[in-house]
Parts: structure tokens; C-alpha cells; sequence
């Protein structure tokens, strides 16, 4: 089976993570379970709650920390991330500017902006 899922939609909102495995059957109308991704722990033909992988969609523990003049964030990342982009918004009411991306698990933003909010988001 190919095919898209429109996670917001399914979960009214984007879920923080999915548990995720696939599997390649006997036939394309199924049959035995010929081998699937993450390996089997217990090889008996179906799939268990055990092997399934989590897959994180949002970074995890953001932390943020000043020196007056600069703000790094480090997080907990992804492992199929393929990069991490980096948001400020000054108020509620402003736009949000990208501050920049990066494949690493932290980011330095050079101008220290009094009560600004942060988020970083996830590129698959």
C-alpha cells in the first residue's frame, strides 16, 4: 500500500510523535509478512507493539540559555531529521522571522532580543 496521511487532520493537530514500522508482504494483498523496518525482535509473522520505531516530529526539551548579548537553544532532535529551522517572534502580534537553519542539535542567535519567543521545527 502507497500512500499519504494527513497527520493534523487525523489527530486535530500535529502529534509530538508517531510510532512507525514497515512491512513488505508475501503479495500486494498480503499474505506472509515477508520482512519489515525495524527488524523483527520476535520473528513470528506479525508485527508486535515492541518493534515499532518512534518517530519524533517536533524536537524535544528545548532548552534556551543567555549570556546577555546572545541566545543558544540546544534541543533533542530526530533521527530522520534532515535539518532544524530556528524561529524568533518579538510579541504575539509580530511576524516570525527565521532566524536560520542547521543539521545540528543547537543553534547561537547573536542578538539577544528581550522576551522573545523561540520554537524550532523539524525538516524531514
Amino acid at each position: 500500500m502507497e500512500g499519504t496521511l494527513n497527520l493534523a487532520e487525523e489527530f486535530s493537530g500535529a502529534p509530538d510523535s508517531v510510532f512507525v514500522c514497515l512491512a513488505r508482504y508475501q503479495s500486494p494483498n498480503g499474505g506472509t509478512l515477508q520482512g519489515q523496518i525495524p527488524s523483527a525482535i520476535i520473528s513470528n509473522g506479525s508485527i508486535e507493539g515492541s518493534e515499532y520505531q518512534v518517530l519524533h516530529l517536533k524536537p524535544r526539551n528545548l532548552t534556551l540559555a543567555t549570556d546577555g548579548s546572545t541566545v543558544t537553544l540546544r534541543w533533542q532532535g530526530s533521527e530522520l531529521a534532515q535539518a532544524y529551522r530556528v524561529w524568533r517572534v518579538a510579541s504575539f502580534a509580530a511576524e516570525p522571522l527565521l532566524l536560520g537553519t542547521t543539521d545540528g542539535l543547537s543553534f547561537t542567535d547573536s542578538v539577544a532580543v528581550s522576551h522573545a519567543i523561540y520554537w524550532v521545527d523539524i525538516q524531514f
